[in-house]
């Protein structure tokens, strides 16, 4: 009777301990599954806050088939970032109609698979003659600040039918002003528009800092 009576305590404890190694094992189950990998060596990329002032002379050229241009971002590697302006015929559907449209602008923006807001926004009627300025606040056509970096800046103007100018220069965004001036491509033998837009060049003024 003695020795029934331990075999039952022995069994008792036995299936007790089973029991709780089972929870145990369910619970870090539960653990695994929803414990977060940590992440190795990653960084977040600091955030710009500032402007950038692209600007130039603009001439307005007489006749057909020109007075046409766009001005947008790109990154280091020459990704599309966001437009800045462009003339709201070739914006807005003009490309289709007129093919030698800024065509940069066009394959760069992706604007034939579809308007969206952030193009919407920059199209404008064709500006007066004069100084112009175009201010890029540092963010994405999301909306969000781009990483602190070199970027690109691109002035194209449809100077007449095939001849074109592409402007291109690179300004530094971080903690430091500076400036720079872009450089002229030309295509197509004409010469008698090359003045519709002058010299182009940047100024990046960092965000005032909160004292």
């Amino acid at each position: 009777m003695i020795f029934a009576n331990s075999t039952w305590k022995i069994t008792f404890v036995a299936v007790l301990i089973g029991i709780g190694m089972a929870m145990a094992g369910c619970g870090s189950q539960a653990s695994e599954k929803t414990a977060a990998p940590a992440a190795v060596g990653e960084k977040t990329p600091v955030r710009s806050e500032g402007t950038v002032d692209i600007s130039f002379l603009y001439t307005a050229q007489n006749g057909i088939a020109s007075n046409q241009f766009a001005v947008w971002i790109e990154d280091s590697e020459g990704k599309y970032i966001k437009t800045l302006y462009v003339t709201q015929f070739a914006g807005t559907g003009g490309y289709a109609k007129q093919q030698d449209a800024i065509p940069m602008w066009v394959a760069k923006s992706q604007v034939r698979e579809g308007k969206t807001a952030e193009i919407d926004a920059a199209a404008g009627a064709t500006p007066l003659p004069g100084d112009q300025k175009f201010v890029w606040d540092c963010t994405g056509k999301d909306g969000q600040p781009v990483p602190q970096g070199e970027y690109m800046y691109v002035v194209e103007g449809s100077l007449r039918w095939k001849n074109h100018v592409v402007y291109s220069g690179t300004i530094q965004v971080g903690s430091t002003p500076n400036a720079s001036k872009a450089t002229a491509q030309y295509e197509g033998g004409s010469t008698a528009e090359r003045g519709m837009i002058g010299t182009v060049q940047a100024v990046y003024t960092p965000a005032a800092k909160n004292s």
